[in-house]
């Protein structure tokens, strides 16, 4: 994708290579991001580092220049942004039902929330009010 950027970059306007970044690089990185957003830095850093990298292709910038304001020029997120958003997105769907996944009967809603809580959160399955409380009945520790 970015050898591909890369060459079309002097051909194209660069609203095109912003849609090229979007459609070579961008789509391949939000591909289960759900799943591998939360990996360990190690692995996630050469995908970050690719991301960098055609974002200074895309911009014309040196290879050495700072990414955040090019993302920020070019109007895109970085990986972490990009996590957070899809993250938070999945989450209100699962919220407001409109999650067509089987993974909503893996969530159940907190009913007792804390003084400092305002609103509505889910949990694991493993993590509910009654599963906790045979968990403390049969470890000591918890």
């Amino acid at each position: 994708g970015i050898g591909v950027l890369y060459k079309l970059r002097h051909l194209v306007p660069k609203s095109t290579t912003r849609t090229l970044y979007n459609s070579f690089i961008q789509s391949h990185a939000l591909y289960g991001i759900l799943n591998w957003g939360c990996a360990s830095k190690s692995i996630l850093e050469p995908l970050k580092c690719n991301l960098r990298k055609a974002v200074r292709v895309a911009d014309f910038a040196p290879y050495t220049a700072h990414s955040e304001p090019i993302f920020k020029r070019l109007k895109l997120l970085n990986f972490e942004k990009l996590h957070k958003l899809e993250t938070a997105k999945f989450m209100f769907q699962m919220h407001k039902g409109t999650n067509y996944t089987t993974l909503g009967r893996e969530f159940s809603e907190n009913k007792k929330p804390s003084p400092t809580q305002h609103k509505t959160v889910f949990l694991p399955w493993f993590l509910s009010e009654n599963n906790i409380y045979q968990y403390k009945e049969k470890f000591s520790y918890i």
